[in-house]
This record gives structure tokens, sequence and C-alpha cells, in this order.
């Protein structure tokens, strides 16, 4: 399947856009503001890369899918802190405790969602919260990358298509790699949240 004929199959993980070397892929949205990938026939040089970090093309299967279980945070202001039981942040402190990094969903200051990286505790703050709506993840990949190449210890935290995508980029594992998804039940575009945000100012 060629990248730009997923249509609204895509997940909007932005894999191939960070893959591709030449420029070619660029990013359409539709009329509720889903992401999908276009490719300028006149830069693309048809290597491929794209096809191989799509999670959808390549539907990766989670390893060690047998096992499930739950727990929560005991510290109550960690637990408060995050939701769902406060999980992330006792990992992600455990982390920077280690001298590591962690990336996961940040507000910018125009409420855009990014993957946004956090090297202390009150960098990590903006990270807390489950944010149900598509993350852009651009070229963040390749900054994980290089942190996982300096020996860091590198906490990821997204929905799970983001996580295949992100494994798929990788090409390898790496020991130092520690990745938290969540169950998923489908994320709104940033069109969407804006158009909310403008109907409740009006």
């Amino acid at each position: 399947m060629a990248i730009d004929s997923i249509g609204n199959n895509c997940c909007g993980c932005r894999a191939c856009l960070q893959k591709c070397s030449f420029g070619a892929i660029t990013f359409a949205t539709d009329a509720y503001g889903f992401e999908y990938p276009k490719i300028d026939a006149t830069l693309c040089t048809n290597c491929g890369l794209c096809e191989k970090v799509c999670p959808i093309i390549n539907n990766v299967q989670t390893t060690n899918a047998n096992f499930c279980g739950m727990a929560y945070a005991l510290d109550p202001k960690t637990k408060f802190n995050g939701s769902s039981g406060g999980l992330f942040g006792t990992f992600a402190e455990a982390v920077i405790a280690q001298s590591g990094v962690v990336f996961g969903a940040a507000f910018d200051e125009d409420l855009k969602l990014k993957t946004t990286k956090a090297e202390t505790l009150e960098e990590l703050v903006p990270l807390y919260k489950s944010k149900y709506l598509l993350c852009d993840t651009s070229y963040q990949f390749d900054a994980i990358k290089d942190e996982l190449k300096k020996g860091r210890k590198v906490l990821y935290c997204s929905s799970p298509c983001q996580i295949a995508a992100l494994k798929l980029y990788l090409k390898e594992e790496y020991e130092n790699l520690l990745t938290i998804d969540f169950v998923c039940h489908g994320v709104g575009s940033q069109t969407l949240f804006d158009r909310s945000l403008e109907n409740i100012e009006k």
C-alpha cells in the first residue's frame, strides 16, 4: 500500500514525514481536521522508507499481549497530578531521577498538543493528565533516537499507534527505552478542539 493511499485510516503519527529526507511528504486535513499524508511526486524517489515506518501498513503486533494487570501510584501527590491512577508520573519521576528524559504530550502556548521533552520534575508537569487529542510528533522521533544513542534512559508515553510508529522508526530494540501506552478509544483532531474553544469563547 502506498503511503498516500491510506486516507482516513491514517493515525497521524507523522513517522513517514520524519523519515522522508527529501521533503516529499506533507500532511493535508479533511473536513474534521484529521490528517493524512500527501506525496509530492516531483520530490519522491520511491525509496519506500515512509512505508516501512507506517504502523497502519505494517500492522505492528504487541509482544507480551497475554499479560494484563492494574496498578496505581502510592504517592498521593503523584496520583492526584496524573490520570487513571497516576502511573505515568511514577515511571516518569523514576526516569528523571536516573538522569533520564521523558517524552509525552503537552500543550504549547497556543494550546497545540505536541510531543514534548522533559528533563526535570518542573518540565514534567505539563505532561501530566490524559489529553484525548491527536498529538503532533513532528521531528521528535529523531530527538528520542538521539537520546537513546547517548545511552540515556528514555520514557515515551503516547497512544498505541504512535508507540508502534516510533518502534518502526527506530528499526531496532533499545534496552534504555521504556514506552507506556494506554487503552485508546480514539482521539479528536486539533481542528475540532480549536473550534470547540472558539465556541466556548463566544
